[in-house]
């Protein structure tokens, strides 16, 4: 924490509408939501579609998002853990290529 930093607190009011309590309800996405709010997940979508094309686009979409960058980002980690427990604590020497100065 910063020195002189004071704690702000700030109160979160959620008015229901069939007048019940809710407390300790979880924030869902930074957007409170009191149960039963969403009755259907449809109701979020930014744009409807019912072609097939779309769905099968939607997806084809869906399931390539999990090939490519998970499995380098998880090679990644394994590189650093084996790295870590060899005791390579360091990143190596770092060379500047940009923002030369001028000869004086």
């Amino acid at each position: 924490a910063t020195a002189g930093a004071a704690e702000v607190q700030v109160p979160l009011t959620v008015t229901e509408r069939a007048g019940l309590a809710r407390v300790g309800n979880h924030v869902n996405s930074g957007v409170p939501l009191p149960m039963g709010a969403v009755k259907d997940v449809g109701e979020l979508a930014l744009f409807k579609t019912t072609r097939k094309r779309d769905m099968l686009a939607l997806a084809l979409a869906a399931i390539a998002e999990n090939f490519g960058y998970r499995q380098l980002n998880l090679l990644w980690r394994i590189e650093g853990t084996w790295q870590f427990i060899r005791g390579q604590k360091h990143w190596g020497e770092m060379i500047r290529t940009g923002f030369h100065r001028p000869p004086a």
